[in-house]
């Protein structure tokens, strides 16, 4: 890479006499790399899996739930950058199923329409084992209940339906991108497994057993339609039509509650694949322009010779450069190739998570333009990096450096021997220490940013994960205090409520309201659930972000802080309308004030007084029973004797919910995690890059220490000591800079799905300093050895 002989012979020289430090900067640029390479291709296999199944099965535009879908399908048919429309019913009717142990679930059954025959353009089925379409009295069952039950072809299902109860026999199990996420709707994004199931049956099936004709409409825009700039003014020209026409509910395919959860969390995944390796390049490229930055100053008498014999400044520029390029290069080679294998596994795993089929799943190998990109960011971190110490090289004349550094100042007592009390009195070692602080400020100041930015990588990775676990922690222990809840048709009553009561392991039991709702403030509108409990509940733990109690009013409501998201002028003492959208109580209308906002990790929601809901509307009536279980109850037991009890549609345990919300942050949980692991392994790298280079640059200085006759166990206590008080004063900002990082990763990864909070226990800053220290201690060990080995007479011979 160098044009001449003599320098390309020192290049090779230079790696091969510290090449622990040249692996260091390697293994920084091929860690920076991986992630990159690995999250950004994951990240594009998924976006363009979930395109490939929208385009293969007609995934739609437009949701729009009303009760007359067949005249609002009609009347937006022909309008322009329409591609088709198709209507359908979709309802919710109480469903049992036996698993393949024999345990029979009592669950939500969602039956939706589907044609008995052909494949129709709008929402079509990918099918896995068995029928393609459903015959008449016969279902396809989705592939999550399926999987959940162990149900197969030749099984068969029990519906409650509007002409009493019905056998439902399973032709075939399919997969839908309606379900790749099975969310019942927005406002219950988690269903545990046994609680809720969809089955596809013939439309004629779904209206005689629902008892409602087609309630939902069915919209695909052309693709030159939705690939246009007019996309969002046609859905919201179709939407205001929806809700003109009495629509319920209308969402569009970014809202529609599975695709929701899904671009969420990968959208997530794609700021962090931007986040973490630009931050580990940076790391990488401050340890390169420490270490040449000090080369460049200790080897300013032999720039000064090589000048002096001709050697031009832009070749001595481009020698600096070139070791820093050659390990940019060297880590690309390592690391891009690391990253587009992890995208690979990343990407089967996520799609065994979601269950995404095979056949609809993408993997674009390296992708050229990732790899051009990340060699790109390898050779562009790495030169900017070596930039200004090269030129530093290149503007230093050879009479100025051959007459070797002359002080400009005379001595004195140094900064840290000033502001120390009695530092007169100290003996020679300390007084030393101190003194090798404050000499050489730039040295100081390397190690103290090489260890700020160890720090910050540690406390931000390890502060995602602690936040993200606490998220959980606060949901199942200061906000959902049940250990169940039981849903009712019709209403529950103060019998059924006695009788859950007196199962065994109940300890005790309240009525809640819990219904969709639309919320109105001002001209924005959120779609919600609107939950009631009585005033002095013990099933739900009204915080604020604090972790404070919020007041359940009398009258009025609190609502979760999230929802400012959705509705940005809602404030304290403002007066919203809630408009009920289920099916029994479309269009009911409950208006209040606003009294407090809440603290929910899981949802959006809003919280009002039990009885002051059904006294301002008789027709909300409590529909869930509540409880909380005895110490050491059986959940199982508990589960199925309340799920025997009549009127029971379906039972959730909340430990069953804790699953299905831990299995959707598994895959960032599992990134946080890997972010520790690499994030420790790069804050070696850059510490040990900064500690040898401050012990190799004065390797002169200790040569003549040691044959001055101190011991060698006196000089390396000292260094030892000097660098441990450095890398303390490097600490502190680390840990603030890295609070700051892990607060806005968090605040980048919340929606109105769940909200994420900074949460770092002490103890995790305390490990984190204690391992830094640790760190900065061990990663002195390869230089102190070579000062220990070190042939003084040589050395003595070379500085004369």
């Amino acid at each position: 890479m160098v044009g001449q002989p003599t320098l390309r012979r020192k290049l090779l020289r230079d790696i091969r006499h510290t090449w622990t430090l040249f692996a260091a900067l390697v293994v920084s640029v091929a860690l920076g790399l991986a992630l990159f390479a690995g999250m950004n291709n994951s990240y594009l296999n998924l976006n363009e899996s979930y395109d490939n199944a929208f385009a293969t099965q007609g995934f739609p535009d437009l949701f729009v739930t009303t009760a007359d879908a067949t005249s609002f399908a009609n009347s937006v048919s022909n309008a322009a950058g329409i591609d088709s429309v198709r209507t359908r019913v979709q309802a919710d009717l109480p469903m049992s199923a036996s698993d393949s142990a024999g345990t029979n679930f009592k669950m939500v059954g969602r039956v939706v329409g589907y044609p008995t025959s052909g494949t129709p353009e709008i929402a079509s089925l990918t099918s896995l084992s068995g029928a393609a379409n459903p015959a008449p009295g016969h279902a396809l069952i989705e592939e999550h209940f399926a999987g959940d039950l162990g149900l197969a072809a030749g099984d068969s299902v029990e519906l409650t339906t509007a002409t009493g109860p019905v056998t439902v026999p399973i032709d075939g199990v399919v997969s839908s991108a309606e379900y790749f996420w099975p969310a019942p709707s927005r406002q219950v994004l988690f269903a545990p497994p046994g609680s809720f199931g969809v089955l596809f049956v013939s439309d004629d099936d779904a209206k005689q057993w629902s008892g409602i004709a087609d309630n939902q409409a069915l919209i695909l825009l052309t693709d030159e339609e939705r690939a246009s700039t007019g996309a969002a003014a046609t859905l919201d020209d179709l939407s205001n039509r929806a809700v003109s026409a009495g629509a319920t509910e209308v969402l569009t395919r970014d809202e529609q509650p599975s695709n929701s959860v899904l671009q969420d969390d990968i959208t997530s995944l794609h700021r962090l694949a931007v986040y973490f390796p630009l931050l580990f390049l940076f790391a990488a490229g401050l340890a390169i322009y420490v270490l040449l930055t000090r080369r460049v100053a200790e080897e300013r008498q032999v720039i000064g010779t090589l000048r002096a014999t001709g050697v031009r400044s832009r070749t001595l520029g481009w020698h600096y450069l070139s070791y820093a390029l050659l390990a940019g290069l060297v880590g690309a080679i390592i690391g891009i190739p690391a990253g587009v294998a992890m995208a690979g596994g990343l990407t089967r795993q996520y799609a065994a998570l979601i269950s995404l089929p095979t056949s609809l799943t993408v993997f674009g190998g390296a992708r050229l333009g990732t790899v051009v990109t990340a060699l790109a960011l390898a050779l562009v971190a790495t030169a900017l990096a070596a930039w200004w110490p090269a030129r530093r090289a290149m503007r230093i004349m050879p009479a100025e450096a051959m007459r070797g550094d002359v002080p400009r100042s005379t001595g004195k007592r140094s900064l840290f021997e000033r502001l120390i009390p009695g530092s007169r009195h100290f003996s020679a070692k300390w007084r030393l220490v101190l003194r090798n602080i404050g000499r050489s400020g730039s040295r100081s100041a390397f190690t103290d940013l090489g260890v700020a930015l160890a720090t910050m990588l540690m406390v931000s990775t390890t502060g995602l994960y602690t936040s993200l676990t606490h998220m959980t922690t606060v949901e199942f222990s200061q906000v959902n205090l049940a250990d169940g809840q039981a849903q009712f048709v019709p209403a529950v009553e103060d019998a059924q409520l006695q009788a859950v009561s007196q199962v065994a392991g109940v300890d005790a039991v309240e009525s809640a309201i819990n219904e969709p709702v639309s919320v109105a403030h001002g001209s924005d509108v959120y779609s919600t659930t609107l939950t009631g409990f009585q005033a002095d509940t013990v099933m739900h733990g009204l915080i604020d972000t604090a972790g404070s109690a919020v007041p359940l009013p009398t009258s009025g409501f609190v609502v979760d802080g999230s929802i400012t998201s959705q509705l940005p002028a809602l404030t304290v003492g403002d007066d919203i309308s809630v408009t009920f959208t289920g099916s029994d109580l479309d269009g009911q209308i409950l208006s209040g004030t606003v009294t407090g906002f809440t603290y929910d990790p899981l949802g959006s929601f809003v919280y009002a007084d039990r009885d002051w809901i059904s006294q301002q509307i008789p027709a909300v009536q409590p529909h869930v029973a509540m409880l909380t279980t005895t110490p050491g109850a059986d959940d199982a037991q508990v589960k199925s004797d309340v799920s025997a009890l009549p009127g029971v549609v379906v039972y959730i345990g909340t430990n069953d919910l804790r699953s299905a919300v831990s299995q959707f942050g598994a895959l960032l949980i599992a990134i946080a995690l890997f972010m520790i692991i690499l994030g420790s392994v790069m804050a070696f790298a850059i510490i040990f890059t900064t500690m040898s280079v401050s012990i190799l640059e004065r390797y002169r200085e200790i040569a003549t220490f040691r044959a001055s006759g101190v011991r060698f166990s006196t000089i390396a206590s000292s260094i030892r000591w000097e660098n441990i008080i450095v890398a303390a004063f490097g600490i502190i900002p680390g840990v603030l800079v890295g609070l700051w990082a892990a607060n806005y990763m968090g605040s980048s990864l919340s929606t109105d799905e769940f909200t994420l909070l900074l949460h770092v226990p002490w103890w995790t800053v305390v490990a984190v300093v204690v391992g830094i220290l640790l760190v900065a201690l061990l990663s002195q060990f390869p230089g102190m050895v070579r000062v220990r080995h070190m042939n003084v007479a040589d050395v003595v011979r070379d500085r004369a």
